[in-house]
């Protein structure tokens, strides 16, 4: 069969593909779609009779970033694939073997491949979305077990986080560098980037777009000022205004350091970089030291990229994130291979997912996080995103380990450092996140939301007065950001302080309607025992977002404790959803438990104790977990395992004032109430 394309030759990361020949029908068209998506491959063409297998292919399989091994009978009894895959072996290669048919490994290659994560080409029904994220270095089918998120529960009010994880992955964020280990340290330098002059908007975000650029200098930690004064070393001030982009740098004590004056009619995007290059040369820097940039796009392109971009900075709504969407896709429509315009569009399907619980956006996520770490591997916007597509997937310690290598590109990232501590967080490594999080704080004390990602680890770990003081501080800082205002409400909730709960979660749905924040209402319409009000807020909230289960979830709870039948309704509908929840994050507890608390809402014993046993399984100190097993027990008429939940309930920090008020404990508090009465009248 004719060869596809020419095998990659290069310094980028790129995959060897070990194959027998008589598979080659199966094979090429495999790799050549892979190939279509932006991953670099190297297959052997056919090697000439006087070549040396170890110069050839033994360089190419030490240097692939992972092998390919297409397993079936012919593979299996080729020399050639057994010597390449022993040796990939030895030489500590990835290997992820990729099954054409049902067959047993070799007695040799079981010794190395018994253990790893292997695909099966005609058995996954999402075959190809697991092939591309192996590729490109990680697939959902291989998920690392690790602590849950901290969900939103019923009885404890949903913290939005996203605008927190959102921004992180976004490659206009804060990334500064600083020295590598083994390389010369040299004196850091802090420069300040002030917004530019605009005449339009067409330029809009552009001083994030140089500060991006500049994140592979050495020492150098770089800020966008949001207008108020931050103390630097030098600052950068710029305009765009009739078709020229002028700027200028200065000293702290106002010296002008060097200015300059570019023609910006057809090449913003060239223009840009030329900028950068040459504002590191007037700081000192060494031709050896500056960053290697992405390929030049055309300006139209640029333009709609920075539009895009300066939406994903601002409100995140779904109609704002649709409109990323778009312009991101028409981005890569007009340059596939511009990195930052898949991580882009990889935090774009992030924030539409944790919006509407779609699993597709998470599948259109992970191809476009792994192409964009294929095509720009050393930018740490794309280990943030990678990381953020983890962490939201299930799997923290992988997300720790994006996180951690983007801080190794970038040392000085406080959106690095917060995203690290909230994949710590999730692995329960609470001393250890709470360390990065005051580090992101130290780095950047004036962006709001290093405060917002603390003060929602503040709650999960009940420190309700304090995360109310780190919510006024984000407040104080972004006044227009109603994921504040809904947060603020919570921590008001959570302390006990339901009327100024209210004020705030009215607040936020004026300035921006969201279904966690018609949950949050409807919750405090519950604990006033106005269950009908309560049920129209959950049911608003789903209509917001109806493929997350926790809102039907919320709606049946409305009608189960005001002995109302639709109940068993939504619980059914409830279900399915959740389920699917799982299929993204088959590690997910509290989701087990919301299931568990379903089931037991329809009285069906069996499947409720299968799902809390689950949940339970690790011994789970999540609150939101205990809670839903507590009332699932009490629902099923077992107040002894109900009274001993509550117990762990109240040591994990629930408030035992919530529990007079939550109608999902009536019946166990009244019979727990009973018993005491019935004890004392014995004695």
């Amino acid at each position: 069969m004719e060869k596809p394309f020419s095998a990659y030759v290069g310094d980028d990361p790129y995959v060897f593909v070990c194959y027998a020949h008589a598979d080659d029908q199966v094979v090429y068209p495999e790799i050549e779609w892979l190939n279509q998506q932006g991953v670099n491959v190297w297959y052997d063409e056919g090697i000439s009779a006087g070549r040396i297998w170890r110069a050839e292919v033994g360089n190419a399989i030490k240097n692939a970033s992972r092998i390919l091994f297409y397993i079936s009978r012919s593979s299996l009894a080729s020399d050639h694939c057994s010597r390449e895959i022993n040796f990939a072996l030895d030489e500590l290669r990835e290997v992820i073997p990729i099954y054409l048919e049902d067959i047993a490994l070799t007695t040799d290659l079981q010794v190395g491949l018994s253990s790893v994560q292997a695909l099966h080409r005609d058995q996954d029904p999402r075959y190809r979305d697991h092939l591309l994220g192996a590729a490109a270095g990680s697939s959902r089918s291989t998920r690392t077990p690790s602590a849950l998120p901290t969900q939103p529960s019923r009885r404890v009010p949903m913290a939005l986080a996203f605008v927190t994880g959102l921004a992180m992955i976004m490659s206009v964020a804060w990334w500064y560098l600083a020295p590598r280990q083994g390389e010369q340290s040299e004196e850091v330098v802090n420069l300040v980037i002030e917004p530019f002059v605009l005449e339009s908007e067409s330029a809009l975000g552009l001083e994030y777009e140089i500060q991006r650029v500049l994140s592979g200098s050495l020492g150098l930690i770089i800020r966008v000022s949001d207008g108020s004064a931050i103390q630097a070393d030098y600052i950068l001030r710029g305009a765009v205004q009739n078709d020229e982009l002028t700027a200028q740098l200065v000293s702290q004590d106002g010296e002008s350091i060097a200015s300059w004056r570019i023609n910006v009619t057809n090449e913003l995007s060239k223009a840009t970089r030329t900028l950068a290059r040459d504002l590191l040369v007037s700081l000192g820097r060494t031709h050896d030291e500056l960053p290697q940039l992405d390929e030049e796009i055309p300006q139209r392109t640029f333009r709609t990229y920075l539009r895009a971009m300066s939406m994903l900075r601002g409100s995140h709504s779904v109609e704002t994130l649709n409109m990323a969407l778009g312009g991101f896709s028409q981005v890569i429509g007009d340059a596939p291979r511009y990195a930052p315009a898949h991580a882009g569009l990889c935090s774009t399907y992030l924030g539409l997912y944790l919006e509407h619980k779609e699993e597709s956006n998470i599948q259109l996520a992970e191809i476009h996080c792994h192409r964009a770490l294929t095509l720009g591997g050393q930018d740490p916007t794309v280990h943030n995103a990678l990381g953020m597509l983890y962490r939201e997937t299930g799997q923290a310690q992988k997300g720790v380990d994006s996180y951690s290598r983007s801080l190794e590109l970038a040392p000085y990232s406080s959106d690095a450092m917060r995203g690290l501590a909230e994949s710590l967080s999730r692995t329960g490594a609470n001393a250890e996140a709470e360390k990065w999080y005051q580090e992101a704080i130290k780095v950047e004390p004036s962006h709001w939301e290093n405060y917002h990602a603390l003060g929602i680890h503040q709650i999960s770990l009940g420190y309700s007065g304090l995360a109310i003081e780190t919510f006024q501080t984000a407040f104080a800082l972004a006044p227009d950001e109603p994921t504040i205002l809904n947060n603020i409400g919570v921590a008001h909730f959570m302390a006990g302080e339901y009327k100024q709960a209210v004020v705030y979660w009215r607040q936020a749905v004026e300035q921006q309607p969201s279904a966690s924040i018609y949950a949050n209402l409807g919750t405090s319409y519950f604990f006033q025992r106005d269950f009908k009000s309560a049920a129209e807020m959950y049911i608003e909230a789903h209509k917001q977002a109806p493929k997350d289960h926790r809102y039907l979830g919320l709606a049946a709870e409305a009608y189960y404790v005001s002995s109302q039948d639709e109940h068993k309704a939504y619980f059914r509908r409830a279900i399915p959803l959740a389920l699917a929840q799982l299929d993204i994050d088959p590690n997910d507890d509290t989701t087990f438990a919301n299931i568990g608390s379903y089931y037991a809402g329809l009285g069906d014993e069996e499947n409720a104790k299968v799902f809390i046993e689950r949940a339970m399984s690790k011994g789970s100190q999540n609150v939101d977990v205990v809670y839903y097993v507590t009332i699932s027990y009490s629902r099923l008429g077992d107040i002894k395992m109900a009274s001993e939940m509550l117990d762990n309930l109240i040591t994990l920090g629930y408030e035992r004032k919530l529990l007079d008020l939550d109608a999902n404990f009536d019946v166990l508090l009244d019979v727990m109430k009973e018993k005491s009465n019935q004890q004392v009248t014995a004695d």
